[in-house]
C-alpha cells in the first residue's frame, strides 16, 4: 500500500511532501501549465520501511496562492469508478 503525506502551512507558500511509494501529486500553477514534483528521496511503500535503513524525510516544494494541487488515488486511475479527483486551491 502506498501513501502521500502532505503538509501545507498557512504562513508559507510551500508544501511539504513525504511519498511512500505513491505517485507524486500534479501541481497546476496559477500562471498555467502543470508540474509533477520530483521526489528525490521517496520512502518505501507502507509496511516495508523496516527493509531500508534511510530515514523518511519530507521534501519542500513551492505552492503559491492560486496554485492547485491534484492528488492521485487508485480510484482516479480506474475510470470505471466514475469518481472525480479532488483538488485543493491555495487561497490567501
Amino acid at each position: 500500500m502506498t501513501a502521500a503525506v502532505l503538509e501545507i502551512p498557512d504562513a508559507e507558500p510551500v508544501l511539504h511532501l513525504v511519498s511512500c511509494g505513491h505517485p507524486s501529486p500534479l501541481l497546476l500553477p496559477r500562471a498555467g501549465g502543470a508540474v509533477q514534483p520530483e521526489v528525490d528521496r521517496p520512502a518505501p511503500p507502507l509496511g516495508l520501511a523496516g527493509l531500508v535503513t534511510s530515514a523518511v524525510t519530507a521534501q519542500t516544494f513551492a505552492f503559491a496562492e492560486g496554485d492547485v494541487l491534484l492528488l492521485c488515488t487508485a480510484a482516479c486511475r480506474r475510470p470505471a469508478t466514475g469518481r472525480a479527483p479532488s483538488a485543493r486551491r491555495r487561497s490567501g
